[in-house]
């Protein structure tokens, strides 16, 4: 899980960029798991081939939009065995972790 974090104009001007992004690549949303599995809106071939050169580029225009416009990002990442109470274990790992990174951002010392 993670986060980014501007002031509000930065960030209006950080949400008119990603926009931009995004539509100049026809991609109504960006999901790391589906861009980096080449999957959905990110099913982008050439000649039968997977299509990195574009791949590559926009994954560099995301991030110079990221290091534009945001002021402070974080993140969070945790192992979470299953087992039978599922839901209820991720679900509390989830509030957990807004609480961690909340707290980070208050707190950055501890």
């Amino acid at each position: 899980m993670g986060g980014c974090f501007s002031s509000a104009a930065k960030w209006e001007d950080f949400e008119t960029e990603w926009g931009k992004a995004l539509a100049s690549e026809g991609v109504s949303a960006f999901h790391a798991k589906d861009f980096y599995a080449l999957k959905r809106e990110f099913e982008w071939y050439r000649d039968a081939e997977k299509d990195w050169p574009r791949h590559s580029a926009f994954r560099d225009k995301l991030t110079d939009i990221i290091i534009e416009y945001v002021d402070e990002a974080t993140g969070f990442t945790s192992d979470i065995p299953l087992g039978a109470g599922g839901k209820a274990v991720l679900r509390r790992a989830y509030k957990d972790s807004i609480f961690k990174e909340t707290s980070f951002l208050v707190h950055p010392t501890r």
